[in-house]
């Protein structure tokens, strides 16, 4: 009999944080902790980009930009 050795869970959403809650909240108070607003659709917007790339993005946009 094969003996199990590991099990792989891919944790991004699938297991735990249905719907990518933790980055989405983070990035948000981030942003709040600079009294700039961001909604959910702001942040979800670029998500999967690198974490710099990501953040680079939500600067070029125009109320995010004006308010920092």
């Amino acid at each position: 009999m094969n003996r199990l050795e590991a099990v792989i869970f891919d944790w991004a959403g699938t297991t735990v944080d249905f719907g990518s809650l933790a980055p989405v909240r983070a990035v948000t108070r981030l942003f709040a902790n600079r009294s700039i607003p961001l909604s959910d659709a702001d942040v979800r917007r670029d998500m999967g980009l690198f974490k710099k790339d990501h953040i680079r993005r939500i600067l070029e946009r125009p109320h995010v930009s004006a308010a920092w």
